[in-house]
């Protein structure tokens, strides 16, 4: 007995043992010993029940191969005992089926599992039944053989290696070559064998394959193999990007991306983002899982068919070769008619050649015998390809004739033995007479047999018949069988197969006598069907190898099924959205830049005045450059570019008191807007306000390549100095520029082509001509809408109060007398002030427009004017910007009502945003609103930004001052820009205010929205 075998033994033995007797059990191998006295019950010779006595010994007959189910009954070498009964252990790769152990890859009687077998000429070949043998075998015999290593079959069938010998590489040898190892007398790779994947016999477990000697999990259709799982990286939380990647708590897996929220058109079901337009677990919605064989489509569940197929009847066919639909659906062929290039046609099998529209046997059918119309003369057959005479019913060849030598008078008895002229034969003499015969003419005949003289004289029969019982008849010769009127081959005829009337099923032939599916076409016995494993999901590469629900099986294998979205690797990729695919299949954005319509979209750009004391140049001394806010970048794509400048300016004393100033941009070496004032101006009144803010703001289109932004800015002659960076450069008075590159269809500009002209006390609401825009939103998005302009107060004296509001969609914004925001312009000291309104709304999908207006709230005598001789200086311009909805992008507006500026800096309600990024990103910050100046005297207002808890900016006026002389214009536009690249993770920020002067005051008039700061949060995503 083998150590295993006796092992095994004894452990089953020893189980069997302990469950029967309890713990009583010692003793040898097969048993223990038998009490003295017995005592047992149940078994024999006193031992417990389930064992017997076997030489003074229990022992479990069951399972013990010395004792296998009776004493003495010892089993084979090799052989174990299961159930009372010797049996085979089998070798690794083979299954036991009965007593035998078999490959059930090759076994044609045990074809993928025990007792499978084949149908009549199939083998068995990779599990399964089939026609031909797959995977590099060869058909020997009835079975499927790899020459390569077969010792029965080395080379060639029949070839058998002597004793001793392997079959190294289709060559007998007394050792394994090529790398291979000799196993139970085989060579194999057990780098890739599974059945001996590493080392002899250590065969690989279902669903693995054997890869470099390891035996391990294969994935397909697009997953990555994980552990001991087959996942896609692209959705599953658990390993998102990457094997162990694990999304924090409240996270989902977006493109291999951990986010808070699913991105690019995708839903969360569960916890996973999918595209509800094409994935078949969630097709429409989550949880509306397609059937077996379907894919999702635009929302919905439906057959795709690739491969050149067409769907016919619910299905997907070739119409070149389906016999069900040849060139087109529902067009049948007919009976062994096969379908070849779209053309039924007649295909003969078994031997047979095709002869106009029949399949002819051309070794024994008269009609074409040795070759298509060869036909044999009257009375002659085919045999082996030749016309030869034959002759039948009782009549002997004489020359090349047949002839009853019992009546021929020419060769009566006999050939050549003639009859004299006045005799005739009968019954094989030469007679004067015919006796029992009819004389016709000369010669004597049975009218009864005689096809010339059937039933009477010169009666014949037709050509083919014989004359039976003086009637004529058919008789059919040469293996034909007479079926009706005709005599047919029931080994070929596919309409009389094996017997008349047994016609063989549309699309098969007869062979044999049976009828059979035989396939051509280079299509493949799947079953009871012809299918191209080229093609057919169902059967892809192989029999029974099918493709999963989202994939189509293309050149033998399967592959991605991506529909209108294109295959990157292992993956579908939407070209016009996908990072990582933007454009085409390996072109990868940038971390933290997203792709719209098949081009990366841009970043942003932000920088910060160097706080050098800038003094702004008479325009004599022309324009000048502000140190630091220069910004050179390079675009990939057509984009809008919008470009900020937001800051404070400082007044220096000197001149006539006052601070005329011009902004512009330098855009690519060429200067926007007006020669002497460029794209905005701001006039200072140093006794009551020294410190004034500006924003000035360009959008513009630009093509791909290098570009370059540079801020300038002059002042006009016989006016005081104003510094930028003033106060020795303190952050308070620096000026920062923002560049953020748009797809073109995701933002819209527009800028004023006129004037309201000036609107006295208390006019009515104007538009502001040409700032206005209308956009088609292609999902449900965040909208953010911006405006910055010069406010013109003229026409008398005091101060102008103009009221500003967006029209959204038909709907006017904020207060109904006040807007959304109030400029108190002072037309003697400060007739151009900054005009500036900002704000951000959910939008749904579909069209949508706004505009801007402007009215006079007050009463003080001076007119509000935007747009006043539009010149570009004092123009208004508007950017409407769309991002996804819940996205990075996002608008806060203050609350709380009335809020005073204290000593200490203090957080403005309402005006707080938390975020979350999946990778690096830069993130723009912008704050614009309406302070409110209250007491007496020039109110000292500071403003910062506080971002993950870090205060920004000077300590004591912290980014951004603004003054208001509460006797002139108690109500100031507040601004503050800054931007920066942030981290992958959560980040916070706030804004902060606080006041050493007179009072300040954020919501003035509250709860109205004209008194309203708002915060608005930008990247690009």
């Amino acid at each position: 007995m083998s150590k295993s075998v006796a092992s095994g033994a004894r452990s089953a033995i020893t189980i069997l043992c302990a469950a029967l007797c309890a713990g009583a059990c010692s003793g040898g191998e097969g048993g223990t010993e038998v009490p003295a006295g017995g005592g047992g019950t149940g078994g024999t010779g006193g031992c417990p029940a389930g064992l017997e006595e076997c030489s003074g010994t229990c022992t479990a007959v069951a399972v013990d191969p010395g004792n296998c189910g009776a004493c003495g009954n010892a089993c084979g070498n090799g052989q174990i005992c299961a159930g009372g009964k010797c049996s085979t252990q089998c070798a690794a790769g083979t299954t036991m089926c009965g007593a035998e152990c078999v490959d059930t890859n090759f076994n044609p009687q045990h074809c993928g599992a025990c007792n499978a077998p084949c149908g009549v000429g199939e083998v068995c070949s990779q599990g399964k039944c089939s026609v031909e043998c797959m995977g590099g075998t060869a058909k020997c015999d009835k079975l499927c053989v790899d020459t390569r290593f077969d010792p029965a079959n080395c080379g060639a069938c029949g070839n058998e290696c002597k004793p001793g010998e392997v079959c190294s590489d289709g060559q007998c040898a007394l050792d394994c070559a090529g790398g291979s190892t000799k196993c139970s007398g085989k060579c194999v790779d057990t780098n890739q064998d599974p059945a001996n994947c590493g080392g002899c016999n250590n065969a690989c477990g279902s669903g693995e394959v054997c890869s470099a000697g390891e035996c391990g999990l294969k994935c397909y259709g697009g997953t990555t193999k994980c552990g001991g799982e087959c996942v896609d990286t692209e959705t599953d939380p658990q390993s998102c990007g990457g094997c162990g990647v694990a999304c924090s708590a409240g996270k989902v897996c977006s493109k291999g991306q951990c986010a808070l929220e699913c991105g690019g058109g995708t839903i969360k079901c569960g916890d996973k983002c999918v595209d509800t337009e094409k994935d078949a677990a969630n097709c429409g919605g989550c949880g509306n899982a397609c059937g077996s064989g379907l894919v999702c489509v635009a929302e919905k569940c439906a057959i795709s068919c690739g491969g050149g197929t067409q769907k016919c009847d619910g299905k997907c066919v070739d119409a070149q070769k389906d016999a069900a639909n040849c060139g087109g659906c529902g067009v049948a062929c007919g009976p062994g008619q096969v379908c070849v290039a779209e053309k039924c046609l007649l295909q003969c099998a078994g031997g047979t050649s095709k002869c106009g529209d029949v399949c002819a046997d051309t070794q024994k059918d008269p009609a074409n015998c040795g070759g298509c119309g060869v036909q044999c003369p009257q009375g002659q057959i085919c045999a082996a390809g030749q016309c030869g005479l034959v002759c039948t019913g009782g009549t002997t060849k004489c020359g090349s004739s047949c002839v009853d030598v019992k009546l021929d008078p020419q060769n009566c008895g006999s050939c050549g033995k003639a009859c004299a002229l006045n005799e005739v034969c009968a019954a094989g003499a030469c007679q004067s007479g015919c006796g029992g015969l009819t004389k016709c003419g000369n010669v004597c005949v049975d009218t009864k047999l005689d096809p010339q003289n059937c039933g009477s004289c010169g009666a014949a029969c037709p050509q083919g018949q014989v004359c039976s019982a003086g009637s004529c008849a058919l008789v059919c010769y040469g293996g034909t069988v007479k079926c009706g009127s005709a005599c047919v081959n029931t080994q070929l005829d596919p309409a009389n197969c094996g017997g008349c009337g047994n016609a063989c099923p549309q699309g098969q032939v007869c062979s044999a006598g049976s009828c059979q599916l035989v396939c051509y076409g280079g299509t493949t016995k799947c079953g009871s069907s012809c299918v191209d494993v080229k093609t057919d999901p169902t059967n892809c590469g192989s029999c029974g190898k099918a493709c999963a629900q989202n994939e189509v099986c293309a050149a033998g294998a399967c592959q991605l099924n991506c529909g209108s979205l294109t295959k990157c690797g292992n993956v579908c990729a939407d070209l016009k959205t996908d990072a990582q695919n933007c454009g085409s299949c390996g072109k990868t954005c940038a971390p933290g830049v997203s792709c719209a319509d098949g081009a990366c979209a841009v970043r942003m750009w932000s920088v910060e005045s160097n706080g050098s004391n800038f003094v702004f140049p008479k325009p004599n001394a022309n324009w000048g450059s502000a140190p630091g806010i220069t910004v050179s970048f390079t675009l990939d794509q057509t984009a809008l570019v919008h470009i900020r400048w937001i800051g404070t300016i400082r007044w220096a004393g000197g001149g006539n008191g006052l601070c005329h100033v011009g902004f512009r941009f330098v855009v690519d070496g060429s200067p926007q807007g007006n020669p002497d004032w460029g794209l905005g101006i701001v006039v200072l009144e140093g006794a009551t306000r020294w410190h004034s803010p500006f924003d000035i703001e360009q959008g513009i289109s630009l093509g791909p390549g290098n570009h370059t932004v540079v801020g300038q800015v002059d002042n006009g002659s016989g006016n005081g100095d104003c510094y930028l960076d003033g106060d020795g450069g303190g952050n308070y008075d620096r000026s920062r520029l923002l560049v953020a590159a748009y797809p073109p269809s995701t933002a819209w500009y527009a800028e004023s082509n006129g004037s309201t002209g000036n609107l006295g006390s208390n006019s009515g609401w104007a538009d502001v001509p040409g700032v206005a825009a209308s956009f088609d939103l292609k999902a449900d998005s965040h909208v953010q809408i911006g405006m910055a302009g010069t406010q013109y107060n003229g026409s008398g004296s005091g101060q102008a109060h103009c009221a500003y509001r967006y029209v959204l969609d038909g709907q006017p914004q904020g207060n109904g007398s006040h807007g959304q925001a109030i400029v108190v312009g002072d037309a003697d000291q400060g007739w151009w002030t900054p005009a500036v309104l900002k704000m951000g709304t959910d939008l749904s999908k579909g069209s949508h427009s706004v505009s801007l207006q402007l009215r006079n709230s007050g009463s003080n005598g001076a007119a509000c004017n935007a747009g006043e001789s539009n010149s570009p200086y004092a123009r208004y311009r508007m950017l409407v910007r769309a991002s996804p909805k819940g996205g990075i992008s996002a608008s806060v507006e203050s609350s709380g009502g009335l809020l005073s500026a204290t000593a200490s800096f203090q957080d403005i309600p309402g005006l707080a945003r938390s975020f979350s990024l999946a990778d690096k990103t830069h993130v723009q910050l912008e704050l614009a609103g309406t302070q409110l100046n209250g007491g007496s005297g020039s109110t000292h207002c500071g403003y910062r930004l506080v971002i993950d808890g870090q205060p920004l900016g000077d300590n004591t006026h912290g980014q951004a001052i603004h003054v208001g002389e509460v006797a002139e214009t108690w109500w100031d536009p507040t601004v503050l820009g800054w931007g920066q690249d942030f981290a992958a993770g959560n980040h916070s920020v706030k804004i902060q205010f606080r006041n050493d002067s007179a009072q300040c005051f954020v919501n003035g008039d509250a709860p109205e929205a004209y008194g309203r700061q708002r915060l608005l949060v930008r990247a690009i995503e």
